[in-house]
């Protein structure tokens, strides 16, 4: 079986469901803050529109989400081209984005 074939599949499902959840948070902070005016962090009153409200943390996720998509992507695309070693540090990379910033959010 052609396993960087199968590997490539995985990360391409991973990599694009990624990307997606990235753009949809980023949208969707966008939007809402455009059509309702800026919604603040509510400091734990009410706290329903936390998570689109214009933080440096939630922008932090959404980008980090967004990278370790294009990551996970770039690291398929190396699979497919049978480049087994550049994909494994892309895909390694991506993984490490995602633990540093998860780090940093969780310290914020």
């Amino acid at each position: 079986m052609r396993w960087h074939f199968v590997g490539g599949i995985f990360a391409t499902l991973f990599g694009l469901f990624y990307v997606a959840v990235g753009l949809l948070m980023l949208g969707t902070m966008a939007y809402y803050n455009i059509r309702y005016g800026p919604i603040e962090y509510s400091h734990g009153r009410y706290e329903a529109l936390d998570q689109i409200a214009l933080t440096p943390k939630n922008i932090t996720n959404g980008i980090s989400t967004l990278g370790v998509g294009i990551g996970m992507s770039a690291a398929a695309y190396c699979w497919f081209k049978q480049k087994k070693r550049d994909g494994t540090i892309l895909f390694l990379l991506s993984l490490a984005l995602a633990g540093i910033t998860a780090a940093v959010i969780r310290n914020m």
